[in-house]
């Protein structure tokens, strides 16, 4: 089983066109899609640096178990886009590919630490029980 501690804002999942993609801008500000496309990108690059040279999961059967943590308002983004930007986040870092997600057990909670955003943990189908130890 793998723990992972994300800091720092997460950009819920937007719903985007191909050419949002590529629009970074409009009227001067960032479009939805751009800021989700650098969370995102962020938020590989921590998982990238937790994974601190160990191997992804391969092809077995996965669970997911998330823990989110707000601050201000509790219910300002949806749980499930949240949960969707970092499983993307992880694709190709963690797993080989998210197909291999059969299980996924998300809440949310508060924190003590003002940075943490979220506390991750992945391991096998094999290691279900652990989902329900938040």
């Amino acid at each position: 089983m793998l723990r992972f501690e994300i800091v720092g804002k997460i950009k819920p999942y937007v719903r985007m066109t191909q050419r949002g993609k590529f629009v970074r801008t409009r009227n001067g500000k960032l479009t939805q899609a751009a800021e989700y496309l650098d969370s995102k990108a962020a938020l590989a690059w921590q998982f990238k640096a937790q994974m601190m040279g160990r191997e992804m999961f391969g092809r077995e059967p996965l669970c997911v178990s998330i823990t989110v943590f707000h601050r201000g308002g509790y219910h300002n983004h949806d749980l499930d886009n949240v949960i969707k930007a970092l499983l993307d986040a992880m694709n190709g870092i963690v797993y080989a590919d998210d197909r291999w997600i059969d299980a996924v057990c998300a809440v949310r909670g508060s924190a003590d630490d003002e940075e943490l955003s979220a506390v991750v943990r992945v391991g096998t189908l094999a290691e279900l029980r652990f989902i329900t130890a938040f």
